[in-house]
């Protein structure tokens, strides 16, 4: 067995490793990869509230809105 570095990410809340990684590059390849993806994330959730305002403003109204349901859209897109 080889004495390799592994480094494990814990979270308070449970007592399993979240994700290991084998070097302090992956954690900053998978760091960086995490905060693109959440810029993705919130430049789509600007995109959609600008609409939103934009139509409220004509007066427009959607029935039925549910925006835990965009939340649901946005992450099925990622």
């Amino acid at each position: 067995m080889g004495s390799g570095l592994v480094i494990c990410i814990l979270q308070i809340t449970r007592p399993d490793p979240i994700s290991c990684y084998g070097s302090a590059s992956e954690v900053v390849r998978d760091a960086l990869r995490e905060l693109e993806e959440r810029k993705h994330k919130l430049a789509a959730l600007r995109i959609h509230l600008a609409e939103g305002a934009a139509q409220a403003s004509r007066g427009e109204f959607v029935q039925n809105y549910s925006f835990a349901a965009v939340i649901q859209e946005l992450d099925n897109e990622a």
